[in-house]
């Protein structure tokens, strides 16, 4: 449990000095920013999977190659996921931001 932690808390202290802040910063009030912090993190962590083939499809068109794409996906997946879960946990603690990298999953 200690070990799981401390890698929580370097997670947290290495992303939010490398990434933007999530997109629910942007509200007002206590009780919108805890809603839609939910709304993220659950978004994330319900759909982080998606990303396993939606980052190969993105940029089967453009020049990235296809085994890169994938490489991508399979690294953004756990990430996306652990850190939709952590949104979800810690959604009532406002002032705090974990942020994602590239802004999480996008719906399209």
């Amino acid at each position: 449990m200690k070990k799981l932690m401390m890698i929580f808390f370097l997670m947290l202290s290495v992303s939010s000095n490398v990434f933007a802040a999530s997109p629910w910063t942007t509200e007002s009030g206590w009780s919108s920013k805890a809603v839609h912090k939910l709304g993220f993190g659950a978004k994330n962590l319900l759909l982080g999977w998606t990303t396993l083939f939606s980052e190969p499809m993105k940029h089967h068109e453009g020049a990235q190659s296809t085994m890169k794409s994938m490489g991508k996906g399979m690294m953004m997946f756990p990430m996306y996921t652990l850190e939709g879960a952590m949104h979800v946990l810690t959604f009532p603690i406002t002032s705090l931001d974990i942020p994602i990298p590239c802004g999480g999953v996008e719906l399209q």
